[in-house]
């Protein structure tokens, strides 16, 4: 999602409220991943509802929904060893 996000920067993809969005159809998420309809379903839940990174808009009867990849980074202590960042 994310390399498809700069993508779509790149093409001036903006709603109304100049926020980017992408498009990521079921079936080309089934071939990036290689995995099954229902498997990808519950990946982008949980991308959603439970990570909380991305947010889905429907749209009306027979459009897409647009997505928006929300702000995130990851924060790490220096002074900590476990640490992989």
């Amino acid at each position: 999602m994310l390399d498809r996000l700069s993508l779509y920067i790149k093409n001036g993809w903006f709603d109304a409220l100049n926020r980017v969005y992408i498009i990521y159809m079921i079936e080309d998420a089934m071939e990036d991943m290689h995995c099954s309809i229902q498997k990808v379903c519950k990946l982008v839940s949980e991308l959603e509802k439970n990570a909380g990174l991305i947010k889905k808009k429907r749209q009306d009867l027979g459009k897409l929904s647009l997505i928006y990849v929300l702000k995130f980074s990851a924060v790490c202590s220096q002074n900590d060893p476990g640490s992989q960042f």
